[in-house]
């Protein structure tokens, strides 16, 4: 049987019976057959491949990883993860072994599987293998010494090092690597702009004049402006006159709104607020300025907007009924502590906008509101539209806000959702409400094997669902152990405050039992 052959088996039956009938076709095939790579790619993350991964192991290991790379960062499969992690466990010495670790570390935020990547760097990875940003993806994640000193040992000898560099650069204080950092902004160099902001994460202060210095070489490159942004989200007090001189220097680049809108989004300072507001000002009601306006309203949250940006929404809200960003506005102005309900001032819901739509709007009351009215409001919405994805999300912001029995009634018959972090965030929601039949499975969730995806909210959930317990003292050895686990990876920003509340609540927890050990 061919290539072609096996291939069109695969597709018109992948049953158990084929699908190892596939894995014996490629294992009879050389390492090095293109053929046999081609079946790979087509049947490595069907789940009914999974038990014939342990047989493949053999061939696998003198092949090429082409395919594994991919799939490291892509699978759903816990069962392929740990293949691929065992097989690299077995297979230190592979030449794509440090390729393999990078895509498996920098798509996942497991705390074991990245202290092995550090132990594969640290003992088995020589000046011959690429590692591309395996170095810098592992510290982001985990401040691993070893792994910061090996590094230093490799600045300069792998065939590509610029990885490296950019966790010397960012994760320590090693002056080859910071001086060679300088001198690629001096020298303009094309990954400069990354280095940059590495610079400004290890010491802003120290480091901001140099990359003020090589941003105003770059004043008119087309892209500056998104280099801009990035540097203002490091150090937006530092970066803000440069960033409000670029702009006023540079009035019809198309980058101005989106520069204003990231600014806005990723550095709301005080001061930023006010500028993007002014911005916004002189040009409403243009269309970008307005997308700009609608954007900044959202960050009320975190700031007091100016009195003048809160009343021209209101307006807009009163004067712009049926406007297609009409729930858009009135949501975002919902969130804003200046307004946390549209009744307060004056602004009466649509009746008649889009279910979706006013879904937006309703569950931003729940969440918000205090108006007697508005809530009612909310909870008669959601009877409306049960099936509606925003029903269960104001379900859950009420029952956070005023748990009682008929919403833990509603939010217990409806889970599973489906929908991975809104069925986490009703669980914590129910522990926290202390449901008793919820309160076990919140610890059997926490202790099932799942792999941890970057750029999800799973670190999040996993964090809350740990705070619940913790918070309520339904706590053992399993939870804390995991809670420790949890609490040794690096918070990122928007996870900082919860990581803190954790740690504390951790610290409270092994505190009584270790009270209690004594007392007993």
């Amino acid at each position: 049987m061919n290539q072609k052959q096996i291939l069109a088996l695969i597709s018109n039956n992948p049953s158990v019976e084929t699908i190892r009938e596939a894995a014996s076709w490629i294992k009879k095939k050389k390492p090095t057959d293109k053929a046999a790579y081609r079946v790979l790619r087509e049947v490595i993350q069907r789940p009914q491949f999974e038990i014939e991964l342990d047989g493949l192991a053999a061939w696998i290991k003198v092949a090429r990883w082409n395919e594994l790379l991919y799939v490291a960062g892509s699978t759903k499969s816990v069962v392929l993860f740990d293949w691929l992690v065992k097989l690299l466990e077995d297979n230190p010495g592979h030449k794509q072994a440090g390729e393999l670790w990078d895509a498996i570390v920098s798509n996942s935020r497991d705390y074991q599987v990245i202290v092995k990547a550090a132990e594969w760097f640290v003992h088995h990875c020589d000046s011959a293998k690429s590692t591309g940003l395996l170095a810098w993806h592992i510290l982001t994640e985990v401040q691993a010494e070893p792994v910061i000193q090996k590094a230093r040992t490799f600045l300069g000898s792998l065939p590509d090092d610029f990885g490296i560099l950019l966790a010397l650069v960012q994760f320590d204080h090693y002056q080859p690597a910071i001086d060679r950092a300088l001198t690629m902004l001096k020298d303009n160099d094309s990954m400069a702009f990354l280095v940059a902001v590495a610079l400004l994460k290890n010491d802003r202060e120290k480091f901001f004049p140099a990359v003020e210095k090589y941003l105003r070489t770059q004043w008119d490159y087309p892209y500056v402006h998104l280099y801009i942004g990035e540097c203002i989200g490091v150090a937006p007090d530092l970066m803000f006159s440069l960033f409000r001189e670029w702009i006023e220097g540079h009035k019809k680049s198309k980058g101005v709104p989106m520069l204003i809108q990231g600014a806005a989004g990723f550095a709301p300072t005080a001061e930023i607020v006010d500028f993007v507001w002014l911005w916004c000002k002189k040009r409403l009601p243009e269309q970008a300025a307005f997308d700009v306006f609608e954007h900044f309203l959202g960050f009320g949250q975190c700031f007091d907007l100016p009195p003048d940006a809160v009343e021209y929404a209101i307006e807009w809200l009163r004067t712009n009924k049926g406007h297609h960003l009409w729930s858009s506005v009135a949501e975002s102005l919902i969130c804003s502590s200046a307004s946390r309900d549209l009744l307060r001032i004056g602004v009466e819901p649509l009746d008649d906008l889009e279910e979706e739509a006013s879904g937006e709007i309703f569950e931003a009351m729940a969440r918000f509101s205090n108006h007697p009215e508005s809530l009612k409001q909310t909870r008669v919405w959601r009877e409306k539209f049960p099936t509606d994805k925003h029903a269960m999300r104001i379900t859950l912001a009420l029952l956070e806000r005023f748990p009682d029995g008929e919403l833990i009634i509603k939010a217990k018959s409806a889970m599973p959702i489906g929908d991975r972090e809104l069925d986490w965030k009703l669980l914590a929601a129910l522990v926290n409400a202390n449901d008793g039949d919820s309160i076990p499975l919140a610890k059997s969730w926490l202790t099932k094997r799942q792999i941890l995806r970057r750029w999800t909210s799973q670190y999040h959930d996993r964090g809350a669902l740990m705070l619940a317990l913790l918070d309520g003292g339904h706590f053992d050895g399993e939870i804390l152990a995991l809670t420790s686990e949890w609490l040794r990876l690096t918070a990122h920003q928007y996870e900082r405050k919860l990581f803190d509340r954790v740690a504390k609540a951790f610290e409270q927890a092994e505190s009584s039992c270790t009270s209690s050990q004594t007392s007993d």
